[in-house]
């Protein structure tokens, strides 16, 4: 006897084998959103065409996460490294999409919905980014989780190859990786 599953319930199978597979190691939940920004923020030099694509100012958008628009604020007017030319310029929080001025990265909080977020990030070749990790299984390109006790990278690849992200390839070292 064969069991037939309906073609949603393979679909919806087969994206809970990815969350599955994805989350083993790395908890569910998220780093916090300040300790979150300060990490993308630093990751961000790992992409080759930065200072290219931003002309040394970094503009953030934000989805579905308040706390993660205080946490950019914050930064805002400072380098993202000692020694580095890239600063935070704005922060601008979205309530939905497309937003009127093209961000150098879109950070997806847990109030937002990550596919819809990545259609618009890929279709515009912006990286998304975000502190649940289980929305990197779902297409966000960078996330940042927790293992054993300290924050992890996660990092999505084919989200990297459709947003166009041309990292240095140190990001694999201290990554946890996806397809």
């Amino acid at each position: 006897m064969s069991v037939r599953l309906p073609a949603r319930g393979v679909l919806a199978l087969g994206a809970g084998l990815l969350a599955i597979a994805l989350s083993a190691g790395v908890r569910a939940e998220g780093v916090d959103v300040d300790l979150a920004s300060k990490i993308i923020l630093k990751i961000l030099l790992l992409d080759q065409d930065l200072e290219r694509k931003t002309g040394g100012k970094i503009e953030i958008g934000v989805i579905g996460s308040p706390a993660a628009v205080e946490a950019f604020t914050k930064l805002k007017g400072s380098a993202i490294d000692k020694g580095s030319n890239v600063s935070v310029g704005g922060v601008v929080s979205y309530d939905s999409l497309p937003p009127s001025q093209k961000p150098t990265f879109v950070f997806v909080g847990e109030g937002a919905d990550p596919l819809l977020v990545t259609r618009y990030t890929r279709g515009n070749r912006i990286l998304s980014v975000t502190n649940v990790p289980d929305f990197v299984g779902k297409g966000v390109t960078l996330g940042i989780g927790v293992e054993n006790d300290k924050p992890k990278v996660l990092l999505n690849l084919t989200g990297s190859d459709f947003e166009g992200m041309k990292w240095d390839p140190k990001i694999l070292k201290i990554s946890k990786t996806v397809r």
